[in-house]
């Protein structure tokens, strides 16, 4: 069936369509032109924190919790963390911090409760970011008591990672308190700086990590430090970060510098106050001839380094040996230490072969010119 449709039908549906074509016209007119995007310009500005309850210097307060305040929505998922929890610290410590996010506010209480009569120190690290990805580089500290009154002991310091020789930026340091287990903490700066504040009086066994997987505590293979100190009102102290292992360094490869230097490399650092003798080392050849060893020796250190670098000397990795006799070119020669000893104390011997470097070729002439 063909429905009828009169020309005034026909002449309104032209027109309407006419009207279409020329809006789209329009629209595509507008996007092809320059000018600013819809919405005005880009942020990139980080979040601002505009507040912090309860403020700093309050005394005889136990909050629900501690709130961070932002001018904008901040991102559950910042890019600096894993989780938003790993931006706060809580000092004391009694675990990892309940941290719960709501928009433009973050909100940051021990999983156990506040303690009574305790100085707690809450702290935002640097990297909080916004929706857009802008992260924020400034940290944040709020002080308050539970109590009357506040502590008043710090211990400060600096901590290194020992073995490259240069500061442990961002390192986690704990003071803990050999009484009552109390675990005050904080995190070291980009120079390695670090300062554990508003402490009470007594022992502590302080301890610093660098803590590559973020979970503030020690793990396998990763550098640290401890010092037990009795603290009054305050004291500065060095940390020396390096992973503690189990088994006694070993021998890893010898090579020749020339014919009557050896360098032995080991697979993990050794004790610098017990280094082998010139009698703990053994040099011979596959025709069981011994050559004498004039010295056993650290290499010189790295003076090249610009940065800052630790008072204590890196315990070494490798060992320089010198012979009374040059090593015949091409020779397997066999070297035997009898003591090696690791920082943790373990010792063990060390034997490795090698073969010496082969005689050198001398240039050739060039042809006189007649």
């Amino acid at each position: 069936m063909v429905r009828a449709q009169s020309p005034d039908g026909r002449k309104g549906e032209v027109a309407l369509r006419k009207l279409t074509i020329a809006a789209g016209i329009f629209a595509c007119a507008a996007c092809a032109s320059p000018g600013t995007p819809p919405g005005g310009p880009a942020d990139t500005a980080a979040p601002v924190l505009l507040s912090v309850v309860p403020d700093s210097g309050k005394t005889q307060v136990k909050p629900r919790a501690v709130i961070f305040h932002f001018d904008e929505v901040v991102s559950e998922r910042p890019p600096a963390a894993t989780s938003l929890d790993q931006l706060f610290l809580i000092s004391p410590r009694d675990g990892t911090p309940s941290v719960d996010w709501h928009r433009k506010d973050v909100t940051v209480r021990p999983r156990k409760g506040w303690r009574s009569n305790t100085t707690y120190v809450v702290t935002l690290l640097p990297g909080m970011a916004d929706l857009r990805g802008n992260v924020r580089n400034k940290g944040a500290q709020t002080v308050f008591s539970t109590g009357p009154s506040f502590n008043r002991g710090s211990i400060s310091g600096n901590i290194w990672n020992w073995i490259a020789g240069s500061p442990a930026a961002q390192a986690y340091i704990e003071a803990i308190s050999l009484p009552d287990s109390a675990a005050y903490i904080a995190v070291a700066d980009s120079a390695g700086a670090f300062r554990v504040s508003y402490l009470p009086a007594g022992r502590f066994l302080v301890r610093g990590v660098i803590d590559d997987n973020k979970n503030r505590g020690i793990d396998r293979r990763e550098a640290w430090d401890s010092v037990t100190v009795t603290l009054a009102d305050s004291t500065t102290l060095g940390l020396y970060a390096i992973a503690r292992d189990s088994i006694a360094p070993t021998l890893a490869t010898v090579s020749a510098d020339d014919s009557v230097t050896l360098r032995l490399t080991f697979e993990r650092a050794l004790a610098p106050a017990l280094l082998p003798a010139t009698g703990d080392v053994a040099v011979q050849g596959a025709d069981s001839v011994r050559l004498a060893v004039l010295s056993v020796a650290v290499p010189p250190a790295d003076t090249t380094s610009t940065g800052s670098r630790p008072p204590r000397p890196a315990p070494p990795l490798s060992l320089i040996v010198k012979l009374a006799t040059p090593m015949k070119p091409g020779a397997d020669y066999r070297v035997t230490i009898s003591r090696v000893t690791g920082i943790t104390g373990l010792s063990a011997a060390a034997v490795r072969t090698f073969r010496a470097p082969p005689a050198s070729v001398p240039p050739a002439k060039s042809p006189e010119l007649k």
